[in-house]
């Protein structure tokens, strides 16, 4: 089996500890699972890798030390910002133009703030994350060229446009099923909604509750997010002075 180009193994191997450094780690192979997870939203994967490798290229071309490069040290932060720039706007040309510049602004405060905190031995962890995706969310505003996604807003609708009424009613019918007792205190904390109609039945732990808890926490989650997005939404369309009151 003929081998890599250096240059394709350096991109893959960059890309993949990116995705793995969220959950501090420099495995491949989780980096390669947290990739494929991503695309759960394709919009969210597909504007996450772009970020990925755009910070990627951006790194090398500037000349930054290409072993940290490698290690996704500088595009771990880009690629979070991706992420959330993907779930919130809309695909279109000036999104792409958009999401590049925040890779570049997000690359430089990482440097900039790795640097800066070196002189104390702290980790620079997701600091330029948070100012990188405020600077763009909180700028959004004034751009009319990227516009508020509606995706996750209505979840049923979604649904039916990706599976139609079978996978709206097993949707339904999932998150309908009983949970173990035991698991009561794990849905409740994360935001999953059993149902309680026949208390009796929450004894009866088995394989198939157990399940249910597993794929009624994922689509709870989605339903979580959505929730949160559209309250989110809600609040980066008020004033100015509104969002510097509730910060």
């Amino acid at each position: 089996m003929p081998k890599l180009p250096e240059r394709a193994t350096f991109y893959l191997e960059s890309i993949a500890k990116s995705y793995a450094q969220i959950f501090f780690s420099d495995q491949v192979g989780l980096g390669a699972m947290v990739l494929l997870v991503s695309f759960i939203d394709p919009y969210a994967g597909a504007s996450g890798l772009f970020a990925v490798f755009s910070t990627i290229t951006m790194a090398s071309v500037i000349g930054l030390n290409p072993t940290i490069t490698r290690s996704g040290t500088y595009s771990y932060n880009t690629l979070m910002v991706g992420l959330v720039m993907g779930i919130y706007f809309q695909f279109n040309i000036a999104f792409f133009l958009v999401l590049f510049l925040a890779c570049f602004i997000t690359l430089l405060l990482t440097v900039w703030i790795a640097i800066k905190l070196a002189a104390y031995k702290l980790p620079f962890l997701s600091l330029p994350f948070i100012v990188g995706v405020w600077i763009v969310l909180l700028s959004s505003r004034s751009l009319g060229a990227i516009q508020l996604s509606e995706r996750g807003v209505y979840e049923l609708n979604d649904l039916w446009t990706i599976g139609g009424p079978a996978l709206v009613n097993a949707y339904e019918k999932i998150n309908s099923w009983e949970i173990p007792f035991a698991f009561d205190n794990i849905s409740v904390r994360f935001g999953v909604r059993p149902s309680l109609n026949n208390l009796s039945s929450r004894s009866n732990c088995n394989c198939a509750c157990t399940c249910s808890l597993c794929v009624c926490a994922v689509l709870d989650f989605c339903s979580s997010r959505s929730r949160l997005s559209l309250a989110f939404k809600s609040n980066i369309s008020a004033s100015p002075a509104l969002i510097a009151h509730s910060d």
